[in-house]
Order: C-alpha cells, then sequence, then structure tokens
C-alpha cells in the first residue's frame, strides 16, 4: 500500500527522494491555499499583528510546541533551519581561540557558515570523526568528549545526518557538553515529523528543525528553539518593527506585545505566513492512525531492503538499526562518478535520488516516504546494478 495520490508528485517519476525537500500531500497544499486565499481577500487585516496575524501565528506555535514538546514562548518560525541556525550562530559573541566541536557528517551549508564565523573571528572549529559503523552510544560519546577543552565553546551537531542519513544519539552527549559548560547546538532539519521530537527531554540550548521535510508541510515553514536561558541573547537576521533595544529583563515585552523574542523574529517585514499557518495541518496529517501505522511498514521495507543491497555490494550499513533514521538510509554503493551516475539514474530510468559523495565513498540517500512502494526500491536496485556494469 501507499499514498501517491494524495500526493502532487509526477506520476513518472520514482522519487526516492524526500529527504531533500519533501513534498506536500494535497490535504496540506489546500489548506496553505486556503491562507494564502484569505491573505489576498484583505491583505491589511490579515497581516495586521493586533488583528488576524498575532492570533494565527500563536495558534501554530500553540500546535507545534505540544507536537515537540517544548515551552511555546521558545519556538518562532523561520523558513528553514538553516535560516534558523544562522540566526543563532551569528547572535553568539565569539573571540579568537574559541573552539567549535563539530562531528564529520554536518550539512554542508552550516559547514560554510561555521567557515564564515571562523574566518570573521578567527575561532578553532575541531572535526570529530565518528566511528563508523556506530553500534555504541558510548563510543559516539567518547568521539566527542575526547575533543572537549578548556576552549570549546560550542557543540554543534545534526540529529539526524544530511549526507549519511545516520540517527545520532545525542542526548546524553548533550546533558555531558553542559556540565562542561559548553553550549549546545542542533541541526534538526531532518528530524521533525521523522522521530519522535521531545525538545524537554532533549534539552539543549538551541534547536532548529524543518516542518517541510518530514512533516511534508509546504515549503517555506520550519521553527528555531531557544532555551530560556539564551533566548533573550539572540539577534534577528532581519530587524524590522518586531525589534526594540533590550534591557535587563528577563521578561521583557516586544514591540508588539509578545515577549521581545517572539515579536523579532515572527513579525520581521511583509511576508506571505501561508506555509507556516498550514503547519497544524501537517500535525493532524502525520498523527492521523493510519498514516502512523504505515509510517511503520515503510520504515521496515526500507531498512530490510538497505540491508540486502548493503550486503549485494558487500559493504556495511553505517550503523546498526537504532541509528538508522526510520525513513531515510544512506546505502554504500561502490565508488562512482556521483553527479554523472545521479544524472543517469533520472535520465534513464526517471529515478529522482541523491547519490552523494563523502569522504571518498559513495552513497544512495533513500527516502522511502508515505507514497513509496517496494517496486519503486526494487527498480532502484535494477538501475544501480545496470549502471554499475
Amino acid at each position: 500500500m501507499n499514498l501517491k495520490n494524495q500526493f502532487l508528485l509526477d506520476n513518472k517519476v520514482t522519487f526516492l527522494n524526500h529527504g531533500s525537500f519533501g513534498a506536500c500531500p494535497k490535504v496540506i497544499f489546500n489548506e496553505y491555499q486556503s491562507w494564502q486565499k484569505k491573505l489576498e481577500n484583505q491583505p491589511v487585516k490579515f497581516l495586521d499583528q493586533f488583528r488576524d496575524f498575532g492570533p494565527n501565528m500563536t495558534n501554530v506555535r500553540e500546535a507545534l510546541s505540544k507536537k515537540i514538546n517544548c515551552n511555546v514562548n521558545n519556538l518562532v518560525p523561520v523558513v528553514n533551519a538553516t535560516t534558523g541556525l544562522n540566526a543563532i550562530i551569528k547572535s553568539l559573541h565569539f573571540k579568537k581561540g574559541d573552539e567549535v566541536i563539530m562531528s564529520n557528517h554536518e550539512y554542508g551549508a552550516l559547514e560554510k557558515t561555521w567557515q564564515f564565523i571562523k574566518t570573521k573571528y578567527k575561532i578553532k572549529i575541531t572535526i570529530a570523526k565518528v566511528s563508523l559503523p556506530i553500534t555504541s552510544e558510548e563510543e559516539f560519546i567518547e568521539d566527542f568528549v575526547k575533543k572537549f577543552s578548556s576552549k570549546t565553546k560550542i557543540l554543534f551537531l545534526s540529529h539526524i545526518t544530511s549526507p549519511t542519513a545516520l540517527l545520532f544519539p545525542i542526548k546524553k552527549l548533550v546533558k555531558i557538553a553542559k556540565q562542561h559548560k559548553i553550549i549546545t547546538i542542533i541541526d534538526g532539519a531532518h528530524a521533525p515529523g521523522h522521530i519522535d521530537l521531545n525538545l524537554k527531554n532533549l534539552n539543549a540550548d538551541f534547536y532548529s528543525g524543518n516542518c517541510h521535510k518530514w512533516m511534508m508541510s509546504p515549503k517555506g515553514a520550519a521553527f528555531m528553539w531557544s532555551s530560556s536561558k539564551y533566548k533573550n541573547h539572540l539577534d534577528p537576521l532581519i530587524v524590522s518593527h518586531g525589534w526594540n533595544k533590550k534591557n535587563n529583563s528577563t521578561n521583557q515585552k516586544g514591540a508588539l506585545g509578545n515577549s521581545r523574542f517572539i515579536d523579532m523574529f515572527e513579525y520581521n517585514g511583509t511576508k506571505d505566513p501561508a506555509a507556516w499557518l498550514s503547519v497544524p495541518a501537517s500535525i493532524n496529517y502525520i498523527n492521523d492512525k493510519k498514516n502512523t501505522k504505515l509510517f511503520m511498514t515503510q520504515s521496515k521495507v526500507l531498512y530490510n531492503f538497505a540491508f540486502k543491497l548493503s550486503k549485494t555490494f558487500k559493504m556495511p550499513l553505517l550503523g546498526d538499526r537504532k541509528f538508522l533514521p526510520p525513513l531515510m538510509i544512506s546505502v554504500p554503493i561502490p565508488k562512482v562518478k556521483e553527479i554523472e551516475f545521479q544524472r543517469k539514474l533520472y535520465k534513464n530510468y526517471k529515478i529522482e535520488i541523491p547519490i552523494i559523495p563523502w569522504e571518498n565513498k559513495s552513497f544512495a540517500r533513500i527516502s522511502y516516504q508515505l507514497y513509496n512502494s517496494i517496486k519503486d526500491l526494487e527498480k532502484l536496485e535494477y538501475a544501480i546494478k545496470k549502471l554499475l556494469i
């Protein structure tokens, strides 16, 4: 069973790349368009903080905060996780010699963000090489803790890695880092809607995640979360009507009557908030019992296929089952020219999938969403084998 008829995807394409940008079900897309129509019907009323805009935005924060278990007042919308993480990183104060520790599995865009900070402030970036395959949480933690020093200011980690599709066991590591007075920033781009996310339980200092990927919201829906300790230290990337001068109060009101944190990030110029306003519809969709049951089935199918394919190529998966996300796995394949190979898969077989280069190895990162079927995976296996001949 698959639900491809519930999506807007091209039926001629075998779509195994939900992980890059997501795909929006028709019911959520219809909700998105209905918000856009309301905006165009009465733009002034809709975008007025004290009429429609404020209450509508608050409703979304309340729904999402329940889904990911966090304080509603510590959560703000951003257009994507990269934007949220940039706002966090660029708000921090660095001095020459400060150290940032991250893994060798981070997303390329954020690696560039940190290189920008390194160039500007002369900080040190230390890469913790994660031992592969991941079979032990303790070994994973040790890969990072052994890098800690008196200069370490930041631990930056993906929750689910982009190139290698690993589910990092980060909770204990976050706790240890905080014991060392290290600020923890989590890139959760692939986590919301993909795994059970509990920000209160995780207890990091900062977290930013996408809603447009595994929550299947429209493009432009994401969130940034900050602990209460640090949220008043953050500055928006865009300064607009929501900004006011910071004072020493921990409960400072913003320019528009919310908290300063919310007003600065929520009201920063004319924009179409329809994608964000569609997030409650996404939550309802993924919480549907039929879909929840199918998610579990899809996860088992994907893992069994990935394990079989890895055996075929005699190249082990990158971690034990518990360290692999439910619906996205990077399967190692014999070394290829990745861009060329990816283009051939699409040109010759109409298969949309990323072939990723990582540390001189090649990976087929397979996403297996509600709209996929075992036939999609069988077609992929056939195509890869044909192209490798």
